[in-house]
């Protein structure tokens, strides 16, 4: 193994094909690993540092630095300040540490999280993580952005309110049964970025806290966990649970099964034939809320306890009122069951 040090002035410090020790200690250096399994220490100031091919090992130390991991399954530990991380090809494994850093995994499957470890995520700024290709985990905390790319991939939010998207924030990128956990925290959770179209199965669980959750198209499942909720199923055939608190769930396009929680929900199916459960709570459910005759579906609405307000909309509809004082709208052919308590039929 090659010991190449270099001096407290700006350095340019290139290894050999064997596994070489490279530290550049002063100022703005830069450092090639070459060949072999390398170890690259930045030191002081901003570097710039590149492990080219074999499993390498970079740290940037102190100061603002670039570490490329190129080829291998590499391993890049940011360190203080302001750092940029890319993965390259290989299973890399990412970490932050201190400061706001940019976490880019790229190719291969692999592991990013902001803080100095999978079980410190809220060490440090607000980081921006983006795995990349591959089948990846994220650990975002303290107000992270994660973005999980293509592929199928795990994204676990930290006890702070983080952004958590599935895959590509523009819809560049699409695919993916992505398993997307916001953990403590407000946090907002994207099944697919702001795309429409081209979407994976995803799995998003809020949490505890105030979340909001898109699924956008591909047949997701949605839980809002603790907290006021909002979750949106989007495109596909999605399963929305709410969880405690006073949750809004949005079934959109698809066949729909969406349960409320424990306390008064606002449940809307959207298009198609929908399961809809209150259980607990005044809950307020719409089988085709503002959806055109033509697209409506024949729905299941159950209030469950609790005083419900529940209307099916067009379509042949069963409506449940449950335990309760429930008011109970339906089409013509629609079926409505609370016959100790009001209800009605258009």
């Amino acid at each position: 193994m090659a010991n190449i040090n270099g001096t407290e002035l700006p350095d340019t410090l290139t290894g050999t094909n064997s596994a070489d020790r490279i530290r550049g200690f002063g100022k703005e250096d830069l450092l090639y690993g070459l060949g072999g399994n390398d170890s690259i220490y930045g030191g002081e100031d901003k570097d710039t540092m590149y492990g080219a091919a074999g499993a390498d090992r970079l740290f940037g130390e102190n100061g603002e630095d670039d570490l490329y991991g190129d080829d291998g399954s590499d391993f890049l530990y940011g360190g203080l300040d302001k750092d940029n991380l890319h993965g390259g090809n290989g299973a890399d494994r990412l970490f932050g540490d201190a400061g706001e850093d940019s976490l880019y995994g790229e190719a291969g499957n692999d592991i990013l999280t902001g803080g100095s470890s999978i079980t410190d995520t809220d060490e440090g700024s607000k980081d921006f993580l983006d795995g990349g290709a591959g089948n990846d985990r994220l650990y975002v905390g303290f107000e992270d952005t994660g973005f999980g790319g293509a592929g199928d991939d795990s994204v676990f939010g930290g006890s702070t309110d983080d952004k958590i998207y599935g895959d590509d924030e523009k819809g560049e990128i699409f695919g993916g049964a992505d398993s997307l956990v916001g953990g403590d925290g407000n946090d907002t959770i994207y099944g697919e970025g702001d795309s429409l179209a081209g979407g994976g199965n995803d799995t998003l669980d809020g949490g505890t806290g105030d979340d909001k959750l898109y699924g956008y198209a591909g047949s997701d499942v949605l839980r809002g966990g603790d907290g006021i909720d909002y979750l949106d199923g989007g495109d596909g055939n999605d399963i929305l649970d709410g969880g405690t608190g006073s949750s809004t769930l949005i079934g959109g396009g698809g066949l729909e099964t969406i349960t409320g929680g424990t306390e008064g929900d606002f449940i809307d199916g959207g298009e198609d034939n929908d399961n809809l459960s209150g259980l607990g709570g005044n809950d307020t459910i719409y089988g085709d809320y503002g959806v055109s005759e033509s697209l409506a579906g024949n729905d299941i609405l159950n209030g469950g306890a609790g005083d419900d307000f529940l209307d099916g909309g067009a379509g042949v509809d069963r409506i449940i009122g449950g335990a309760g004082v429930d008011l109970l709208f339906g089409g013509e052919d629609s079926e409505t069951q609370r016959p100790r308590h009001t209800h009605r039929r258009r």
